[in-house]
């Protein structure tokens, strides 16, 4: 939760562990040949991009991710969870490979194999989410918005959603 520089490298063999990014961070992260198997059920992705609920997707001061793809970068979701990779309202994450200039020098395959799950990169947005934005619908219900934003400049990105889309929002 500091504005550090990390790097995630290896496989892990216990399918629970997840990576939560703080809202507030402003840095970078890169796969590094990583390998994620989640089955978790929840409200945890394998990784997830904390936002903060209400806040607009260009304030300023939102969380602010670079992840650089190095090599051949792999995350499964088949447990009852969120997105491979989520990034919720009032987050931003900029994907690009390690060389920009060599798609192939970055890869990441994200598949999102359950169907209760939304975006392979991006967010489940329904009413059960707590991690995306509560709005006050015109009804007097309340409802939740859609994550914040994906940008993708480089690299080599395969997505596929469960119910929702590979890069996107969610399924409801």
């Amino acid at each position: 939760n500091s504005n550090d520089d990390y790097v995630i490298t290896g496989s892990t063999s216990n399918t629970n562990n997840y990576v939560e990014v703080q809202f507030g961070y402003k840095g970078t992260i890169t796969l590094s040949n990583c390998s994620f198997n989640f089955t978790s059920s929840g409200v945890h992705s394998p990784i997830r991009i904390c936002g903060k609920n209400n806040l607009s997707n260009t304030d300023s001061s939102r969380t602010n991710v670079n992840i650089i793809l190095d090599g051949d970068n792999y995350i499964n979701n088949s447990g009852n969870g969120r997105a491979c990779i989520q990034v919720d309202q009032g987050a931003q994450i900029n994907i690009s490979a390690i060389e920009p200039c060599n798609n192939s020098s970055g890869t990441l395959t994200a598949l999102q194999m359950n169907d209760w799950g939304g975006a392979a990169i991006g967010s489940r947005s329904d009413e059960y989410n707590e991690t995306t934005a509560t709005v006050l619908l015109s009804n007097g219900y309340t409802g939740t918005t859609a994550g914040g934003n994906v940008v993708i400049s480089s690299g080599t990105v395969t997505a596929k959603g469960g119910h929702g889309a590979g890069i996107g929002g969610g399924f409801m």
